[in-house]
């Protein structure tokens, strides 16, 4: 792809100067990307980090991400795409292409996410890595799906793809906030995902989740009776060590299937039905989890009581008022 077919053209000033890699490249030794790369084959130099500041002058991230699909990426180098403050306006799922993905990276306001905001305007998925790709990592940033819906999920590792995205990622409105199916793996330790339809975050077919202290709040779909924080299903699994569930319109926590999750110190505060829930061969093992305050169950397990197991599971005051565990 040429630079012209990818937006509007870029500024030399929009190539944001090359930056040390250890001691690879000393500090006097900066030099500055051409822009007349973009957009055709080209190889980083060695040992270097270049930053692409996207959504300045009308290059939104779609178009810088299609300019450097025909870069090559070295084992020692980094390329980051650097998102501005405000919101980024996102017509159609960003497909993750690059044979180099693994070493590039999309970051955007670390501090404060709330403030680098990617809205989905139709509905579909956010970000999808499917087969054969890595996404090196996604940090800093607010994504939210404004259509209102769909099945969509905020981000999708699929088919043996591989995601990565750093502790200030916040996703809101996406039937499925971060999911990772059919042998996909992501890792989102620490992201927020709110306002979900079936799951919040959901390991199916074989995917696998590291969502380590991650948080889901407020999963429901009242017209397919669905609802729950952390969904592991046929086969998937969740790390999901100091991890907080609350307000959910079923479970905090649900195995199915044989799915599995691993919940240490875990905290399922709220929710509709119960804070840890298991059926159809699904399991659980909790120790020194907390099930708090949730409208049912603190533990249900339908097919067999240790299905959820862990040593100094807390359970406390449960079987609260409805109305306590419905998100305003």
């Amino acid at each position: 792809m040429r630079a012209t077919e990818a937006g509007p053209k870029l500024q030399r000033r929009q190539v944001v100067a090359w930056l040390g890699a250890g001691l690879a490249w000393p500090a006097r030794a900066q030099t500055k990307a051409d822009a007349a790369n973009l957009g055709k084959p080209w190889r980083l130099p060695a040992g270097a980090r270049l930053e692409l500041q996207a959504g300045a002058d009308g290059l939104d991230l779609p178009a810088t991400l299609r300019a450097v699909q025909e870069w090559t990426i070295p084992a020692s180098s980094q390329l980051v795409v650097r998102l501005a403050d405000g919101e980024h306006a996102m017509r159609q799922a960003i497909t993750w292409r690059h044979p180099d993905g693994a070493r590039l990276s999309v970051l955007g306001n670390a501090a404060d996410p709330s403030r680098c905001r990617l809205l989905w305007t139709a509905a579909s998925d956010g970000f999808y890595v499917g087969a054969g790709q890595v996404l090196g990592g996604l940090d800093g940033v607010s994504l939210l799906q404004t259509a209102g819906s769909g099945t969509g999920s905020g981000l999708l590792a699929d088919e043996g793809g591989v995601l990565q995205c750093g502790p200030n990622v916040r996703i809101d409105g996406f039937y499925y906030g971060v999911q990772a199916r059919r042998n996909g793996a992501a890792r989102c330790e620490g992201v927020q995902v709110s306002g979900g339809g079936d799951a919040n975050f959901f390991a199916f077919m074989g995917g696998h989740l590291h969502a380590r202290h991650a948080v889901s709040i407020g999963a429901r779909d009242d017209a397919l009776r669905l609802g729950s924080g952390f969904v592991a299903e046929y086969g998937g699994s969740i790390d999901a060590e100091g991890a907080v569930a609350r307000l959910n319109a079923l479970d905090g926590f649900t195995a199915l299937s044989n799915g599995a999750i691993r919940a240490y110190r875990s905290r399922a505060e709220r929710n509709g039905r119960s804070g840890y829930f298991t059926d159809t061969g699904g399991r659980i093992v909790g120790h020194d989890a907390v099930a708090e305050a949730n409208c049912g169950e603190g533990l249900l397990a339908r097919d067999g009581a240790r299905a959820i197991t862990g040593e100094r599971i807390e359970q406390r005051a449960n079987h609260a008022e409805p109305a306590t565990c419905r998100a305003r």
